[in-house]
């Protein structure tokens, strides 16, 4: 169980990526309590206390459970601008049914700001049967080369990735020969990888890929001049 108290910024808790790409539709579900909620100082804009809890398959970007609790859009546990003023004290399991995919994380973030306001976040689970652990995060890369469209190497080329589990984009300069590397990325995650030049249009300037393990030829080739 992981309890918070008196945070003053929202804090976010991660699960591990899990293997979801067995087991079907899958079940997301997480015991949460709460003490000393007040309402929303304003109508909609979750700037006093809340829990939101988030899903994201396949590397996307986190979809947040609807509200559970408390009325308010914003958050999926959150007490309305309009509402009694509290203060709330309660719990509940928040379940997001029917996950398909092959990869998922699960996102719980908590905002508090005095002593008294104390949140537990316990028992999360998926418990369908094939659901793994991927052991094998934060080990594999996405390797290529940009060419030219008679096969000369581009060089100084920007190689960005973006998605999955990236904070912010990562970016790589093609070497002078038009090859690039990009290290400690997630297996299990989905990246979009674009590709920019100053002197070379690309008829297909980005690539999706669902990185299983390290990719060694994802290459780009420009335009014709």
């Amino acid at each position: 169980m992981l309890e918070s108290i008196d945070l003053d910024q929202e804090v976010c808790w991660l699960s591990p990526l899990l293997n979801i790409s067995g087991a079907g539709a899958v079940t997301s579900s997480v015991d949460l309590t709460w003490v000393g909620f007040d309402i929303d100082v304003a109508a909609g804009n979750c700037l006093g206390d809340y829990i939101r809890v988030s899903n994201s398959v396949n590397g996307g970007p986190y979809t947040m459970v609807p509200n559970q609790v408390g009325g308010g859009a914003c958050a999926t546990v959150v007490y309305a601008f309009t509402g009694p003023p509290g203060p709330f004290s309660s719990g509940a399991t928040i379940t997001q049914a029917g996950i398909t995919g092959n990869t998922l994380r699960t996102s719980v973030c908590v905002f508090t700001n005095v002593n008294a306001e104390i949140v537990t976040i316990d028992n999360v689970r998926v418990p369908q049967v094939g659901v793994s652990i991927l052991t094998s995060a934060a080990a594999a890369s996405i390797a290529g080369r940009v060419t030219t469209a008679d096969g000369r190497g581009i060089g100084g080329a920007a190689v960005t990735i973006s998605g999955g589990s990236l904070a912010q984009p990562r970016i790589a300069r093609t070497s002078p020969f038009g090859y690039y590397t990009v290290e400690g990325l997630d297996a299990g995650e989905t990246y979009v990888v674009s590709i920019g030049s100053k002197r070379h249009t690309f008829a297909v300037p980005s690539r999706v890929v669902s990185l299983t393990d390290s990719i060694s030829d994802l290459n780009f080739v420009a335009d014709p001049f």
